[in-house]
């Protein structure tokens, strides 16, 4: 019987260890199996040890096989322990033995799919509830761009470019940091010397190129002009040289200091990766890394700026492919100059190893080609800062639109100080839950987390997110990783946002049926195994324990599952609650800081701007947006006024009342023959042109601020506390919105009247204080110190070339006041009447009058016979000079024919306000005499030999190709020269226009 029974012990046994082995739920390599299997072995040993006992095979301890008999017949609840388990006889370690099996094969699988499934009902809830409705939040649409306005639309043309000479964008050793932020605004990027030793520059550029060697094909970033380019994710512990080289650009006691100056304390990376370029390597385009449409140029409260570091990690000749750059184009939203003025950071020596250029990524730059043949590859090191973001209640701003953003996703969330340390503040799996926004230390601050940065994108299409081709692709590699069958198929149409929804809901259906079932079954084995349990013991005479042990494990596994609901709810309401949901749900998440605009109207008149004008406005006065709160002072007419007035500050608090008067208007006058204008961004986000009375009281207080150092200080001081009350959405109520603002400006009122200054508010002042708004020019502005007159002359010595060689250095000097005639268009303001050159391109010019204007410099202008023109610029119009007898021009005589050259013999003047004169004209071809409108009258521009134009191929609007006019024809047509050498003869004159190299 012993034997029988050892035998069934140890085949028990055996299959026991096959089923575990055997189980697909638990890893054979896990250390629940090992458990498993071990304790297995001991039962085995046990057993063989009770049945040998005495060199007696079959006999036990204590009592002989009859004993052990009629102890189990008789008493079950009286066997010794070692002969018991459960309702059975046996060995006591078989208790261990099921209980490890029950739970690898049966509670752990359970527990883990149902822990599965709760994860994918609180990401679907989630999604549904908050992230879904955030990508609505997240989208900026035309009505935002009209709303936020905070610049205008500005073209660049070559004279706006600062600087022709890379000597020029070079940190020198005696500048202060002040000096330091002043020359990124005014170039829009700096080089700093040094940045890295030349030793860490070279072991990190051995360690890149390894990289690169050894890189896969999934690893590489694309980039603008891929051929013979690669580029990669970089972590910050992923080499050493990475590390050392992040801690001497972060500790660098020049740059330090300026970045957190220009971009503020401790910013957030949101790039970091290496770029190289081998012979082969073309030219790219010239790009910002912003777009326009998208970048705090435009719209400096809805986006943030950001300032990318390139460093060189070896000495960079122009032929490697030194980096291109066309400063001072940061606000353009289109540089078309840069092709012809930009130039190499190396110039015609070398870019040292480890000397860096710090750039807004708004500037235009580009990629140069490697086009030597015997040069090393060209391998840069990029870092991209940017702010970090304000506190989720009253954040306005999203990631700058068009980027690439090449930053390996657990980088995400960090700032300077966690790359400063990244040793010990950037390790796993917190370097992670970071990057997702899920947890920080509690010394850390937060940068812009990835699932943050990753929805503002995928909202609005942006790089990457727009191209469906790029979706299937990533559908057919797996997406995301999950199984297939928790994948989604890709469809025809299908966006991100619906392949997201759709594997969220698909994983939350799969999950919960596979639970369901699961559950089911292992519940309907259980109930079997206890009735076959209950009813082999019954026939054996025992008393069965199965139902017993099969409810202790149900509740065991019920009490798992109510510890994981209960922690999803607690998950879930800490996230219901949090200012971020709270924000989704009331769609205040990201909005705007500007009010929508009332819509009342400015009586003002609305500008079309120029390069030309002095822009005044409240919406830069922030301190999170850095540097760029100064951004205004260092464009076009902005600079010149600030000279101006800094001239005058010197010896204006020597003067007289009526001699500070004058100087005033002098300066004023001086402004008009310059056809330059104060213009003042109003609620609507029109740029309208400040009153006589305005703009001599704006000028009188800027003059004499200046020269109290102390006081202007103050006085910037106050604006930005101005400001947020205005539109910052942490301040609300009565106090914010009335009280503060009013006490503030009685306080400046006071301070500024008691050294003579009378103040002078842009916007609308507070209640109370309207009376001080318009200056009494018969008052007593200041408390003169000398009683003398102005004697001093008012001249200038302003110097703006008309035109400059590649070569030329660009030097700018201001004085006072203005004397020179730049523009010679006039200042355009809506509802001229103007001439506009049809569709930009042509050389047409139609009479029209202004009905729109957009962005500041975006003209919408409708044509006297009801055409309209759209989206034209400011070198598209000039005013309209009227029609004079003798003049020639070209006209039709009906809708259908052609227009043919003319010349006017009488005009009849319009007895209207429609200003559509009628002409009489004498045709050139026939000398028939017609008499039409204005509407059906055209002029034609002429050129000459020498004059550059650019010529558009017929039915092909959108290429233009730059020329040279080289003969002038008797018929009336030209010989044009390409750059490319070719000739063309007898071009017409309607075919070709200034080129915009020309114009200035």
């Amino acid at each position: 019987m012993n034997q029988e029974y050892s035998k069934e012990q140890a085949d028990e046994l055996q299959s026991l260890r096959q089923l575990i082995l055997q189980c697909p739920a638990v890893d054979p390599n896990s250390e629940a199996m090992l458990f498993a299997l071990k304790t297995l072995d001991e039962v085995k040993e046990e057993q063989m040890k009770g049945l040998l006992l005495n060199g007696k095979k079959g006999q036990y301890t204590s009592h002989g096989e009859d004993d052990a008999q009629n102890l189990t017949q008789s008493d079950p609840l009286k066997r010794p322990k070692e002969y018991c388990t459960g309702n059975r006889c046996g060995i006591g370690g078989g208790n261990k033995v099921m209980g490890a099996i029950r739970f690898i094969v049966m509670e752990l699988p359970l527990v883990a799919l149902f822990t599965l499934c709760v994860i994918a009902c609180m990401t679907s809830y989630i999604y549904d509830e908050y992230l879904d409705p955030q990508f609505d939040l997240f989208v900026y649409d035309e009505v935002n761009r009209t709303r936020d306005l905070t610049f205008y639309n500005r073209e660049c043309s070559p004279n706006e470019i600062t600087t022709l000479n890379p000597e020029d964008l070079y940190i020198q050793k005696h500048y202060t940091t002040n000096d330091n932020v002043e020359h990124m605004l005014t170039h829009g990027m700096s080089i700093y010397r040094d940045i890295l030793k030349q030793e860490t520059a070279a072991e990190l550029r051995d360690w890149v190129l390894e990289r690169n060697k050894s890189m896969k094909r999934k690893d590489e970033i694309d980039v603008l002009s891929n051929t013979n380019r690669w580029s990669f994710y970089i972590g910050a512990n992923d080499h050493p040289s990475v590390t050392k080289a992040i801690h001497e650009v972060v500790t660098h006691q020049v740059f330090r200091p300026a970045l957190e100056k220009i971009v503020g304390a401790n910013p957030a990376i949101i790039e970091m990766t290496a770029i190289t370029s081998a012979y082969g390597a073309e030219d790219q385009d010239w790009h910002h890394d912003i777009i326009a449409e998208g970048s705090p140029a435009k719209y400096a409260q809805s986006f943030i700026p950001s300032y990318s570091l390139f460093m060189a990690l070896q000495d960079t000749t122009a032929a490697m492919g030194a980096t291109e750059v066309c400063p001072g184009t940061y606000m353009c939203s289109i540089a078309w100059a840069c092709d012809e003025y930009g130039f190499q950071v190396s110039g015609s020596g070398q870019w040292k190893q480890g000397d860096a250029i710090f750039m807004n990524q708004q500037s235009f730059h580009r990629g140069a080609a490697h086009v030597d043949p015997d040069g090393p590859h060209r391998a840069l090191f990029i870092i991209t800062f940017a702010p970090r973001p304000m506190d989720i209640r009253y954040e306005t701003r999203l990631i700058g639109q068009g980027g690439s953003y090449s930053l390996r996703w657990d980088m995400w969330g960090h700032t300077l100080d966690d790359f400063e340390h990244a040793k010990e503040k950037m390790r796993q799996p917190w370097t992670s839950l970071k990057a997702l926004g899920l947890y920080k230390p509690v010394d850390s601050q937060w940068g812009w987390d990835w699932i943050t940065q990753q929805s503002m994108r995928l909202a609005n299409d942006d790089t990457g997110y727009g191209d469906e081709e790029k979706l299937q692709e990533f559908v057919r590699n797996r997406g995301i990783g999950l199984p297939k069958f928790l994948s989604v198929s890709f469809a025809e149409g299908m966006s991100w946002r619906d392949y997201l929804r759709k594997t969220v809901t698909r994983c939350k259906i799969v999950l919960i049926k596979a639970n369901v079932m699961l559950n089911a079954i292992l519940l309907c084995i259980a109930l079997l195994r206890s009735i076959i349990g209950t009813l082999v013991a019954r026939r054996k005479g025992l008393q069965s324990s199965s139902v017993r042990n099969t409810l202790r494990v149900l509740r065991r596994i019920m009490l798992y599952y109510t510890v994981l609901v209960l922690a999803a709810i607690g998950i879930l309401r800490i996230i219901c609650n949090s200012y971020w949901a709270m924000g989704i749900k009331n769609r205040t998440l990201y909005s705007s800081p500007f009010p929508i605009p009332s819509g009342n109207g400015d009586p003002r008149p609305v500008a079309v701007v120029t390069k030309y004008d002095v822009l005044l406005n409240d919406r830069l006065d922030f301190k999170n947006l850095g540097s760029l709160s100064d951004a205004l002072d260092y464009q076009g007419g902005n600079i010149k006024f600030r000279a101006t007035v800094r001239a005058a500050s010197k010896f204006a608090r020597h003067l007289k009342t009526e001699d500070v008067m004058r100087l005033v208007l002098s300066v004023l006058n001086g402004m008009r023959r310059e056809v330059c204008r104060l213009l003042y961004q109003n609620e609507s986000t029109d740029w309208v042109v400040l009153s006589d009375s305005d703009a001599t009281a704006f000028t009188m207080q800027a003059i004499l601020l200046e020269s109290v150092p102390i006081l202007k200080a103050l006085h910037k001081e106050t604006r930005f506390l101005l400001a947020s009350y205005k539109y910052g959405r942490q301040y609300k109520g009565a106090m914010a919105k009335l009280h503060s603002p009013l006490h503030i400006h009685a306080i400046m009122k006071l301070l500024m009247n008691r050294i003579g200054i009378k103040p002078f508010y842009l916007g609308s002042p507070p209640t109370g204080l309207v009376h001080v708004k318009y200056l009494n020019t018969e008052e007593t502005f200041i408390v003169p110190t000398k009683r003398s007159t102005l004697q001093i002359p008012l001249t200038s010595s302003v110097k703006l070339p008309t035109s400059r060689s590649r070569k030329e250095h660009v030097k700018r000097t201001y004085s006072m006041p203005w004397n020179v005639t730049i523009h010679k268009n006039g200042m355009l303001v809506l509802g001229d009447i103007v001439e506009a050159q049809y569709n930009g391109i042509y050389n047409e010019y139609y009479k029209g009058k202004i009905v729109k204007i957009k962005e500041g410099s975006i003209v919408d202008v409708e044509y006297t016979d009801g055409e309209l023109d759209l989206s034209l610029e400011p070198h598209h119009l000039r005013k309209f000079v009227p029609y004079t007898v003798g003049e020639e021009v070209q006209v039709k005589a009906s809708t259908n024919e052609q227009y043919l050259d003319a010349e006017i013999i009488k005009i009849i003047s319009s007895s209207s306000d429609s200003n559509d004169d009628q002409l009489i004209v004498r045709l050139v071809e026939n000398q028939k005499k017609l008499m039409v409108s204005t509407g059906s009258v055209r002029r034609i521009k002429k050129f000459f030999v020498g004059d550059v134009v650019e010529f558009v191929p017929d039915g092909e609007d959108e290429y233009m190709f730059r020329a040279t006019v080289v003969k002038e024809n008797v018929d009336g047509t030209v010989n044009i020269k390409f750059e490319d050498g070719e000739t063309m003869r007898y071009v017409e004159m309607i075919s070709i226009s200034l080129s915009r190299v020309g114009f200035l």
